[in-house]
């Protein structure tokens, strides 16, 4: 691979905090669930990603 494609891909990924984002594990009306896979211990987790324009207000204030 040469590095401009290392670099590419790179740049690409999406963090979360410690966490590399993944695939998607699954959608809902209010977001995503991302597997998240942490940079150092290589533990793998499930991150909700919550999208707020689709949540209620009363949902919000809680």
């Amino acid at each position: 691979m040469s590095r401009s494609t290392r670099m590419s891909l790179h740049r690409d990924e999406q963090y979360v905090g410690p966490y590399k984002l993944e695939k998607t594990l699954g959608k809902g009306q209010t977001g995503l669930v991302k597997l998240g896979v942490h940079c150092v211990s290589g533990k793998r987790v499930a991150i909700k990603i919550v999208n707020r324009e689709k949540l209620s207000e009363s949902v919000l204030m809680k």
